[in-house]
């Protein structure tokens, strides 16, 4: 990756910068003004985009509204401490409404100068910088050769023989993100192992039994669903 303060640039065909007509300037200008510019295709890649690119990264939306939207829901979700910027159409209201609803942090609107995009930029990023600094950083690790999951604040949850298969395949995966079918696959062969003939059919409950057993502690599990795909283990650094 290109040094400088990362920027994934979301820009799918059919979209505002993705088009034949749009222009082509944006990522060559951000550049310039010292920006490392990674180039999103579309949704399916966003969340590749993101793990790339690390933590204190800014994210700017240039599709349509519909695709920002999604994008930038699919975003916050993955990653709370991601800087989103969206490109909105001129003196299109409700078009920003939305996008803001859906997670994005500010707007320019479609048009201005990259040196002004550059500056939101670097506004978004200097703020994510400072509330990083005064923000402690969780970290969460399987102990008790995997049986307990133990978090921030003193939280450590007995884990079930699949909701520790579950953990292990996907702490394991490449970026702490696994599709239903791994997961799957790993919860059943765990219980094969233990002698237990039971199935899992549906990841859902699982992952949500194990939210509560956080919530009970007074911690919030940093587990995320990749919609139609599977799941992220998405802040703090977990140790094996």
């Amino acid at each position: 990756m290109e040094s400088g303060p990362a920027v994934i640039l979301f820009a799918p065909a059919g979209g505002e910068l993705g088009s034949a007509r749009a222009s082509p300037g944006l990522a060559p200008g951000l550049r310039d003004f010292g920006f490392a510019v990674c180039p999103c295709p579309d949704l399916r890649h966003l969340p590749d985009c993101i793990i790339d690119a690390g933590a204190g990264s800014c994210l700017i939306l240039a599709g349509t509204p519909t695709q920002n939207c999604l994008a930038a829901s699919l975003a916050r979700t993955l990653e709370q401490g991601l800087g989103i910027v969206a490109l909105v159409p001129p003196q299109h209201e409700q078009a920003m409404i939305q996008v803001l609803s859906s997670g994005a942090d500010t707007y320019c609107v479609r048009g201005v100068s990259i040196e002004l995009v550059a500056a939101v930029l670097s506004a978004l990023l200097r703020r994510l910088r400072q509330s990083a600094m005064g923000r402690p950083s969780p970290r969460w690790s399987m102990q008790e050769q995997g049986w307990v999951l133990a978090g921030p604040g003193g939280c450590r949850v007995p884990l079930t023989t699949g909701e520790r298969a579950f953990l292990d395949a996907l702490l394991k995966a490449p970026g702490m993100r696994a599709s239903h079918d791994v997961l799957t696959a790993a919860v059943n062969a765990a219980y094969g192992a233990a002698g237990k003939s039971r199935q899992v059919r549906q990841l859902g409950l699982l992952v949500s039994r194990m939210r509560r057993k956080c919530e009970d502690q007074g911690a919030a599990l940093p587990l995320h669903s990749v919609h139609g795909w599977g799941y992220m283990f998405a802040q703090g650094t977990p140790a094996a």
